[in-house]
């Protein structure tokens, strides 16, 4: 009835949402684009037919409707069905549609990847590249999208391009951190499809040094783990071994000279909301300490008990606990805490420095 009064069907206003992600400007059709399936695409249908142009540039979001649909995850089924030449068009940004939705991290509106898997099944052109040289599958991956990169890996997209920055989409779901288990069957899509393992990230960290801190963090800290600790922890494990075997190296170092070792003893495990937690597992860091060189110095000189001494959170009733034992363990097995640096600093004056008391007592008792 409002359309047949003359309504706009192609009026930009400012929408008042007070949820979640959203445009910052709006149209009938990408309104509608963000409602449920049913409704959503009647609406939608009834627009396109009314003369609502999916292509019409939004001044605010340097995008056109199309784009912004894709980004927000919204409904595009009506669109591709009414003008099917839009699949591949670029906004100012140089972006398809595809490229748009994979970028994405919002999924408030639809909860799912429908959007960017109804794109590849009506062929949009999986080896489209952004700006910075990035794919489909390097931005799925970068975003979490395992449901997309699985039907991009079916479809034959190269699963190990470089982008301009030289980062394979392998680096991105190795790195991608929203997400436990989507990194995990990323990285094993990836693996499956023939990606190179033998990545390494803009500080030339490998596969290694980017999982070894979830090693820490889901190593078991007490007797009763739960069936998911025990899942993501062999999972993990199987990963590492997996890279292990594939010819990484697990005494590799990155742009400043640190092995795997070097980001493992200086991740803290998470605490809970009371501040509670304990070290990780025991016997996984002796795993560690005998699989690896723990007697690599970085490009700094740093050994691991500087590494160690210098952490980030060093406040005593979190990182501290499990610095001491670390260090203990270390000293245990040869290291020497009064080596010095290139800046003529041991791994005691930076304990000092960072006012890790616990560490300090050890060599009092020492004395």
């Amino acid at each position: 009835m409002i359309l047949n009064a003359g309504a706009d069907v192609n009026a930009v206003y400012y929408p008042k949402r007070q949820y979640g992600a959203a445009p910052k400007v709006e149209t009938p059709l990408l309104a509608a684009a963000l409602e449920p399936r049913e409704v959503g695409e009647t609406i939608m249908s009834l627009l396109l037919q009314r003369g609502a142009d999916p292509l019409l540039e939004l001044e605010d979001s340097n995008s056109t409707v199309l784009h912004q649909i894709s980004h927000y995850h919204g409904r595009i089924g009506p669109i591709l069905r009414s003008i099917p030449d839009v699949l591949d068009v670029t906004d100012r940004s140089g972006l398809t549609p595809l490229l748009s939705v994979c970028s994405s991290a919002d999924r408030y509106y639809t909860g799912e990847e429908s959007t960017s898997i109804e794109l590849i099944h009506a062929g949009a052109n999986i080896n489209a590249t952004d700006k910075d040289g990035s794919t489909p599958l390097h931005l799925a991956c970068r975003s979490g999208k395992y449901a997309t990169v699985t039907l991009l890996l079916e479809k034959g997209a190269p699963c190990s391009t470089t982008n301009n920055a030289g980062l394979s989409p392998l680096y991105y779901a190795l790195s991608y951190a929203n997400g436990t288990n989507e990194r995990f069957k990323m990285i094993s899509a990836l693996l499956a499809a023939g990606a190179n393992p033998l990545i390494t990230g803009p500080n030339g960290q490998t596969a290694l040094h980017i999982l070894v801190p979830l090693l820490v963090s889901l190593s078991p800290s007490h007797d009763y783990p739960s069936e998911k600790e025990i899942y993501y922890q062999a999972e993990l494990k199987y990963l590492y071994n997996r890279f292990v075997e594939s010819g990484c190296d697990v005494n590799a170092r990155d742009a400043h000279g640190n092995t795997p070792l070097f980001p493992f003893v200086q991740t803290v495990k998470k605490r809970d909301e009371y501040g509670m937690g304990s070290p990780p597992a025991e016997d996984d860091v002796r795993q560690m300490f005998q699989a690896h060189d723990i007697f690599a110095v970085n490009d700094n000189g740093d050994t691991l008990l500087h590494a160690i001494a210098g952490r980030e959170d060093t406040r005593e009733s979190e990182s501290e606990p499990d610095g001491v034992w670390l260090f203990e363990e270390l000293m245990a097995r040869g290291l020497d805490a009064r080596k010095e640096n290139k800046q003529g600093l041991t791994a005691l004056d930076v304990a000092a420095a960072r006012g890790m008391q616990g560490i300090m007592r050890l060599f009092e008792k020492e004395e």
